[in-house]
């Protein structure tokens, strides 16, 4: 049994990209206070991520210096949503060529060429080369938009582990997986049960405790039903006795990410509402790479209330997030 406690962590890793969509929600609904408190972790987070890793250094440096000099300058001026900026400086590292295109260019050129060793605004066609065609245009409008889109759907869409007797089979999950990614019809998958602790650390708060049962497979039944199958006859055990006390069941993959406490698995068809981790939707869109911000623990969990889809890389936040 792992313990954790919420004072070990100084820090929360948080998909980069729903940092950005709160920035966009709160531009769009003009809650100012929400927008100020992104930017500032969107900068923090930059800075910490520098000193922890040198490596970092010089080519944090240098695109934030090049987005700064090319700021509102050319023929066509460079301009760009700060939310969209702060996007393409966490990714950087991740990637060796992407485009980041003005939004005053309605042509071919006027947009900043980001690649591995240089970075520079192209404001004439007379300046594009041949492997401008084949770098992708970070976040364009269409993109930023369908990802609120799906963001939004996804916040409406209700999910649920529910009991079931098909087979061997002791849980199934009900939803709508349409717009969850690629599924294909067995997807490999780890399990774990997490539970609320009786201590406390020393400021009161609870403190969790995980257990790992290990290797599953999670089998797409329908658009409607995916089956947890192929688990051990002591994973099968551990998850009735865990569901009569409460606990709660953290399904990973590489595709899904699915957290809620278990139904009453001696009780035909019992479910209870479980959260979504929608980061691999959006790898598409980001050059496929999931670039993290660390945010403080406070901000996380204020987010993750406030939005269902804003999901930490961190399990326990998470947990405590959506357990409150």
């Amino acid at each position: 049994m792992t313990k954790l406690t919420s004072t070990r962590q100084k820090s929360v890793p948080i998909p980069s990209l729903f940092l950005w969509a709160v920035g966009q929600k709160a531009k769009l609904s003009n809650q100012m206070d929400d927008l100020e408190r992104v930017r500032h972790l969107f900068k923090k987070s930059l800075n910490v991520s520098r000193r922890a890793d040198q490596r970092l250094v010089g080519r944090v440096q240098r695109i934030k210096s090049s987005i700064k000099e090319c700021l509102s300058k050319g023929t066509i001026p460079f301009q760009r949503d700060d939310l969209d900026l702060s996007i393409a400086v966490s990714l950087y590292a991740l990637t060796s060529g992407f485009k980041v295109r003005s939004q005053d260019s309605y042509v071919e050129s006027g947009f900043l060429r980001v690649r591995d060793k240089d970075i520079e605004y192209v404001d004439f066609s007379a300046n594009m080369i041949r492997d401008d065609a084949k770098y992708p245009d970070l976040l364009d409008e269409s993109h930023k938009q369908i990802i609120l889109n799906l963001l939004d759907d996804l916040s409406q869409k209700e999910v649920a582990y529910q009991t079931t007797s098909r087979g061997n089979d002791i849980l199934k999950i009900c939803g709508s997986f349409e717009s969850l990614g690629e599924i294909t019809k067995s997807i490999s998958c780890e399990i774990s049960l997490w539970k609320k602790s009786d201590s406390t650390d020393s400021s009161g708060k609870a403190n969790y405790s995980s257990r790992r049962l290990g290797l599953a497979k999670l089998k797409l039944v329908s658009n409607q039903v995916l089956v947890l199958s192929e688990l051990s006859a002591q994973s099968q055990l551990e998850l009735s006795a865990a569901s009569m006390l409460h606990q709660w069941l953290l399904i990973e993959s590489d595709s899904l990410k699915f957290f809620g406490e278990l139904p009453d698995l001696t009780i035909d068809d019992d479910k209870k509402i479980v959260a979504v981790d929608p980061a691999p939707l959006f790898r598409k869109f980001l050059l496929g790479h999931t670039p993290i911000t660390n945010i403080d623990k406070e901000s996380a969990v204020y987010f993750s209330k406030k939005y269902p889809w804003c999901v930490p890389s961190d399990s326990q936040t998470w947990l405590e997030a959506i357990s409150k």
